[in-house]
Order: structure tokens, then sequence, then C-alpha cells
């Protein structure tokens, strides 16, 4: 049995973690606290490059969860008001 590889390392607080067949997304959340701070970052599963922040200043909605598809990430953001948005970004 091979031991466990690093994908990505340094980070904050990763959390919700997707993976498609070449690159692992996560959200980094800064804050715990606050859930502000935030950022979306990815890295190559064969560690060639990563990790790297996609979107960076998300803040994020309590019970934040990062979704995809084949060709797209989704998650919700806290706008600080009555309102939020859900956000995409193609892969």
């Amino acid at each position: 049995m091979d031991a466990p590889e690093v994908v990505a390392s340094g980070q904050r607080w990763p959390w919700s973690l997707q993976v498609d067949n070449r690159t692992a997304y996560w959200l980094d959340l800064g804050n715990p606290e606050s859930f502000l701070e935030a950022s979306l970052a990815s890295a190559s599963l064969d560690g060639s490059s990563g990790p790297r922040v996609l979107v960076p200043d998300l803040r994020l909605f309590v019970g934040w969860q990062l979704a995809m598809n084949s060709h797209h990430l989704y998650w919700l953001e806290d706008k600080l008001d009555p309102m939020g948005d859900i956000r995409t970004l193609a892969k």
C-alpha cells in the first residue's frame, strides 16, 4: 500500500471538498467564527499545480457547501443583508 500524498497544504480551514478526475476543489474558511474571509481554492490531483485561490473574499452562509457538475462549481454567498446569491464558476 502506498503512503498518502499531500495534494494541498497550508490551508486555513478547508471544507467541502469536491473532486473530479483532475482537480480537487474546496472552500477555505479564513475565520470559522464568522464565515468571513473565505475563498474557493483548487489543486491538481497529480501535484502539478496548486493550491491556488480561484475566488477570494467570499462571505458564506452558515451550512456552506460546495457543489459541482462536469462544467461548473456552485456555492451560496451571503451579501450581509436579507438577500444572498447562488454563485457559479466554470471549472
